[in-house]
């Protein structure tokens, strides 16, 4: 089956390969499967964040077994994926491609620049004539497209004798009943709601104000606020702890870290077996996102001028309750 062009060739379209590798190192690879004519890596990434390019033959006389053969391809620990292109057409070759591109240059360059808002746009005229910016101008609950239905509410009458407490340092949030205990303040249990805040029990809504007005210094640092239980109350953001992977032993730290968490929250701890270097396989560290976001990504990172491709995952955590006693 021969579908070779009579003056292009065959293109293949391929990607999954090292950020690293150069285009004559390709060469190399290719030519052993034909008469290689043209490689061209784009700067781009695709739409999974991956690095592709085209490469073409000449004298091709079996599309389908060729393709077969670069399918089979391993460099390092990347297998290759090869396909043809989308469009039946022949690619171009690099001299054409740049040729096109210093064309499409110049016709930006030659272009009057269009300038235009969107209708509701926010602006600063605007903004200086209302006070408020148009996304809270228009801001309403009610217009919210929603699911609607009717369930059951059970009361807690409990809850009224408990507090909310908004804690100033989400790190302390996983040894909190620790610290009430060694502050003598036993009596008071505290349950994680999510995010910043948690809940304060106490045997009555007096034994908790008292130990408040007593160990004043204590809350206020320990604390931003600590109002009374509210119905409508519900917790926007969630900590997980993530793993992250791709990063070499000498970025492991913090500062990193916190750049990295960044793209989805904010940092909140690392875990002290990462900054040991007791576990190698991948970094593990703590963050806070907002309960509707999965704290998840695969992208290409340039960290101090180097190219990293960097994988962040979150864990499957089990409530403690549900562990095994045995």
């Amino acid at each position: 089956m021969s579908s070779d062009y009579t003056s292009g060739g065959t293109p293949f379209f391929f990607s999954n390969f090292p950020f690293d590798i150069k285009e004559s190192d390709l060469w190399r690879i290719f030519r052993r499967w034909g008469r290689v004519s043209d490689i061209f890596i784009s700067r781009r990434l695709n739409i999974k964040k991956q690095m592709f390019g085209f490469v073409r033959f000449q004298g091709v006389q079996n599309v389908r077994e060729l393709k077969n053969h670069l399918n089979t391809i391993w460099i390092g620990s990347w297998k290759l994926k090869a396909n043809r292109p989308k469009y039946n057409r022949p690619a171009e070759t690099r001299k054409e491609w740049n040729m096109k591109l210093k064309e499409k240059v110049s016709e930006i360059k030659s272009e009057p620049k269009k300038e235009w808002r969107a209708k509701e746009k926010e602006t600063y005229a605007n903004i200086v004539k209302t006070g408020k910016s148009i996304s809270e101008q228009t801001q309403n609950r009610s217009r919210v497209q929603a699911i609607h239905f009717r369930a059951e509410e059970t009361p807690r009458d409990w809850l009224k004798k408990c507090y909310i407490g908004r804690v100033s340092d989400l790190s302390k949030v996983s040894c909190l009943n620790e610290c009430f205990i060694l502050e003598g303040l036993s009596h008071i249990k505290v349950k994680f709601l999510g995010g910043f805040h948690v809940l304060l029990m106490g045997e009555n809504e007096t034994k908790i104000l008292e130990a408040i007005e007593e160990n004043k210094v204590w809350f206020e640092e320990m604390f931003d606020t600590i109002i009374p239980w509210e119905e409508q109350f519900v917790a926007v953001d969630k900590l997980v702890w993530v793993r992250c992977r791709g990063l070499p032993l000498k970025l492991w730290n913090t500062d990193c870290f916190k750049h990295i968490a960044a793209l989805m929250g904010t940092l909140v701890e690392v875990d002290n077996a990462t900054l040991a270097l007791e576990e190698l396989e991948y970094a593990r560290f703590k963050i806070r996102v907002t309960v509707e976001c999965e704290a998840k990504l695969t992208n290409y990172m340039r960290i101090n001028e180097n190219l990293y491709q960097i994988s962040v995952e979150e864990e499957c955590s089990v409530p403690e309750h549900k562990l095994c006693q045995c």
